[in-house]
């Protein structure tokens, strides 16, 4: 069976899929998608989002990955008020303030650290790490930016629809290593359009947007390696280890690429490993701070 990674257009730059205007091409896709998922206004909200949106804040102003009742009251609901966390999403925008006090419970999208009153995303750090330098952006141009909730939760779409638009992008130039370019757009395009990232992904700050384009990024690495001499595979272990601190299911990804190194490019594993080494550090410390136990799930 002919191995994927030794198709002869890999190594040649004269290729049906050609290297002539590929960058402009996967620039035209990113920027023509991205007009596409605001092209309606539309922002989508949903409460399994809250932390992502908000971790940035809470690293930006308290240097923090966490949250407690006194910086992020919203979060948190009394005791008589735990049956309404699913409730109307007008509060969601309008981010009402619940006092702290007794009997104060954690809304089911924050997860109890081991230390009191300190709270994490239940859904991990990655989504909203990813979302911080165009948060950082919003700082510095309106100080005030967390007093108007409805610029926070167009920001976190913002970047939603970025991660989305780039992996399009990134599809659409790994795929030009195997087809040509009018074959690898209409792929892009099908995916971009076509699928969930379009409806759902690209509309808010949920863990798969960042995830899809890390795993994008990864996947484009890991050929160009193949294609491309001097590319390392440590970029490609770097990408998949940013999209499992997005999502720990793709973890099977790294496996995957991990297995198919060590069949069949050897002198690649090390690298593809050493590339994913501060990803699995920044994870494992993050558990062991804050709950005690490094391989905490």
């Amino acid at each position: 069976m002919e191995n994927i990674a030794d198709h002869p257009q890999l190594h040649s730059p004269n290729s049906q899929g050609g290297q002539k205007y590929k960058g402009p091409i996967a620039w035209a896709l990113f920027i023509l998608l991205l007009c596409i998922y605001h092209s309606d206004g539309y922002f989508q909200m949903t409460s399994d989002v809250i932390a992502n949106i908000y971790l940035p804040v809470s690293l930006l102003n308290e240097g923090s990955l966490s949250f407690s009742p006194k910086e992020f009251p919203f979060m948190f609901m009394h005791d008589d008020n735990v049956q309404k966390q699913n409730g109307k999403f007008e509060r969601l925008l309008k981010t009402e303030a619940v006092s702290p006090g007794q009997g104060v419970f954690p809304t089911h999208y924050l997860t109890k650290s081991r230390y009191p009153g300190v709270y994490v995303n239940s859904y991990g750090f990655g989504a909203g790490l990813t979302a911080l330098p165009v948060f950082a952006l919003i700082k510095i141009f309106d100080p005030d930016y967390t007093k108007d909730p409805e610029l926070l939760w167009r920001a976190g779409k913002l970047v939603a629809s970025l991660c989305v638009a780039g992996s399009a992008a990134l599809l659409f130039l790994t795929a030009c290593f195997f087809l040509e370019r009018r074959y690898a757009c209409l792929i892009a395009l099908a995916y971009g359009l076509g699928t969930g990232v379009w409806s759902t992904t690209s509309q808010t700050l949920w863990q798969q947007g960042p995830n899809v384009l890390f795993l994008a990024l990864g996947a484009w690495a890991l050929v160009k390696s193949r294609q491309t001499r001097g590319f390392s595979t440590a970029w490609c272990g770097a990408a998949l280890g940013l999209a499992v601190l997005c999502r720990p299911t793709s973890a099977f990804a790294v496996i995957a690429v991990a297995g198919y190194l060590a069949v069949g490019r050897r002198k690649e594993l090390f690298k593809f490993i050493l590339g994913g080494i501060p990803m699995a550090a920044a994870l494992l410390g993050y558990n062991l701070y804050y709950f005690g136990d490094p391989f905490f799930m």
